[in-house]
């Protein structure tokens, strides 16, 4: 776990590839990119002359803008496709965990669930996790959550609130 957790995990680890093959931890442990406007041609029965593709992508946090364009650049591998950033990056680095929020989900975790784990997590959605970082307001909460995959007996209590 600790290959996995470290700032810059190996992805040759074998705790790193097992979590990387269970696609709900897949896409939280790399930078994703994905086109999410495509467009292109004129007319139903005619073929485009030119085509544009908008890609959204995810970015870990301490990883350069660069990279992830040199990556993208690499991939497409054709020089004919212009690789473009159309907005300014917001970035922000992973929220603190603060002693007073995770002092008291403890407490309560201990309270009503004595052998839970406290276990914070990033979470994946539709939100703009680094402005809203940024802008220092909470992130969504869950607790407690036992998954399915658990090896353990024990509930699990995940949590990503931070100011």
């Amino acid at each position: 776990m600790r290959a996995a957790l470290s700032d810059k995990p190996d992805p040759a680890s074998l705790s790193f590839v097992r979590l990387a093959a269970n696609p709900v931890y897949n896409a939280q442990l790399r930078t994703t990119c994905v086109a999410t406007m495509l467009e292109g041609g004129h007319a139903v029965n005619a073929l485009p002359q030119l085509a544009t593709a908008k890609v959204n992508c995810r970015i870990m946090p301490g990883e350069p803008i660069e990279g992830v364009k040199a990556t993208l650049e690499k991939v497409l591998d054709d020089d004919q496709i212009k690789v473009t950033q159309m907005e300014q990056a917001v970035l922000s680095a992973p929220s603190a965990l603060h002693e007073e929020i995770m002092g008291a989900i403890g407490k309560l975790s201990k309270e009503f669930w004595p052998t839970a784990v406290i276990l914070p997590t990033h979470e994946r959605g539709a939100q703009p996790t680094a402005a809203i970082c940024a802008m220092r307001v909470f992130r969504p909460t869950a607790i407690p959550v036992s998954p399915a995959t658990s090896t353990t007996s024990a509930p699990t209590a995940r949590t990503s609130a931070s100011p």
